[in-house]
Order: structure tokens, then sequence, then C-alpha cells
């Protein structure tokens, strides 16, 4: 299982070229593979966008989840009854486990995004920094109701790494894991895109894309 630290990275294309050269390194962002992870795909293209598009989700997966954990907070859309698109900033923790890459929501089940998604059950969320670091992902999303379930995803989070992890109980209507307002709802990404801000600002780096 990977669960990142969520430590801070360096968003330059060239601090890959500065790293030893028996580590394993992305040049979108600058990070370094942990042992044992699959090296993702890197590129340095002046001038043009360079889209690779990956085949397998372990090319890709570990390089987003250090992105979500490191920015935290997205962007969230939802589709109403009505056809018109809204939003919301939530804030997913993430797991690379066995070959799937899951996320989980804490939010309330009584929200008009419970009423956007009973209708139609997808979300997009899309990650931002101000260096135009952005990471997106379009999830298929289904409520976890049972108390086993509601009880794991609140220890996920009590548990959960810095700066992810956080008390849920800081907010008031979610006093344990079986109060009525708190909800954990799960995401499975079918689309994933990376894009490092330096392929927009300098022409430097690579946009990663994967689908289902």
């Amino acid at each position: 299982m990977i669960r990142p630290t969520g430590s801070t990275l360096a968003t330059s294309a060239a601090a890959a070229s500065s790293a030893p050269a028996t580590a394993k390194h992305c040049c979108l962002f600058g990070i370094s593979a942990a042992p044992g992870n699959v090296e993702p795909r890197c590129g340095d293209r002046r001038g043009s966008t360079t889209v690779s598009e990956v085949t397998g989700l372990n090319e890709i997966a570990p390089v987003f989840i250090e992105m979500a954990h490191r920015m935290v907070w997205c962007t969230a859309a939802t589709v109403d009854v009505s056809g018109a698109p809204r939003t919301r900033v939530l804030h997913p923790i993430w797991e690379w486990e066995n070959g799937t890459l899951t996320g989980w929501i804490a939010t309330s089940p009584l929200s008009p995004k419970a009423q956007d998604l009973a209708k139609t059950p997808q979300i997009s969320l899309n990650y931002w920094t101000p260096s135009q670091d952005t990471a997106t992902a379009d999830c298929k999303a289904t409520w976890e109701t049972s108390p086993a379930q509601r009880q794991a995803g609140w220890d996920r989070f009590a548990e959960g790494p810095s700066p992810v992890g956080y008390d849920l109980s800081m907010i008031p209507e979610w006093t344990d894991p079986q109060a009525e307002a708190f909800g954990i709802l799960r995401v499975e990404p079918y689309r994933l895109r990376l894009m490092p801000g330096t392929l927009m600002t300098q022409g430097l780096g690579e946009l990663l894309s994967w689908r289902a």
C-alpha cells in the first residue's frame, strides 16, 4: 500500500537533471520514486506540448497520489438533476493498493452533492497549485454506508498522513462515524491527467494521461 507523506516536491523539470544518476526520477515534478515503485515516464520538450498516454495505471498512480496529497484540496464538480454543473472544494485521501487506485472523501450525505450523485454517480476532482501544476481525476462515486465502512473511513482520515489526515470531529455535526450528517464517499478514477506548470510557463515537462 502506498500512502505518501505529502512532502514538498520540486515542480521544475530542471530539478530532475540534478538528481543522482542512481535515483529513479520523474521530470514531471522532480519526484524520486521510492524503492519498488514503478518509474513514471519522463519527458523534456521545449516549445511544444508532449502528451504521454500511459497504458498502465501503475505508471501514473504513484505520481498522482504524491501530487494530490501535497495539494490536499481539490475542486469537485458534479452535475445536478437539471444537467447543470456544480462545484465545491473537497479534501480526499488516496490509496494505491494491489493495482487499484481509490480515494475517499469525508462529506455529508445530506448535501446537494449527494442529490447530484444519486442521479449521476460521477465526480471530477481537479487539484491546482499557484505554480500551475494540475492533477485531475474523473471518477465514479459510491457512498460507503455500512457501520463498518463508515468506521473505516473515519479511521482512515484520523490515522492518515499529514496534511491529508485530520480529526473529523472538528466538524460539529460529525460527532462520530455513525452521525447522520457524516458520510464516506469512495471515488474510483477512470481517467487521470497530470500536468506540470512548467509545461505551460516554460515549455518544459510532460503531460501524462490515463484512462481505464
